[in-house]
């Protein structure tokens, strides 16, 4: 009985550490690591203007490793600020943008 106590006492805290630490992963990589990239059609659309943002960049002598995109067609319930990377020329990160025109539903699908 007290081996079968010690195991007890062994285990379920290791089982609960498991259980806190799986959880606590899924939810990281879910809310912070995994977000919305835009529809295809919506990349389409930044691939094209990303030349005229480099030209731009060259023009001001500002930043041309990174440009900054937000598309306010996209509902604010969705991620829909984007950093492109000219160098590797794709998107390197996403994340939301809760300010806008407004008038709009977070409803709509883009």
């Amino acid at each position: 009985m007290k081996k079968l106590l010690k195991k007890v006492f062994i285990l379920f805290p290791l089982m609960a550490v498991a259980v806190i630490v799986l959880f606590g992963l899924h939810w990281g990589w879910k809310y912070y690591f995994l977000s919305d990239f835009p529809s295809r059609s919506a990349y389409e659309t930044m691939e094209r203007r990303v030349d005229d943002a480099l030209a731009f960049a060259h023009q001001h002598k500002m930043n041309e490793h990174y440009a900054l995109f937000v598309d306010y067609s996209i509902p604010s319930g969705k991620p829909r600020m984007y950093v492109w990377d000219f160098e590797k020329k794709k998107i390197v990160y996403c994340a939301y943008v809760m300010h806008g025109p407004g008038g709009g539903s977070t409803d709509k699908v883009a």
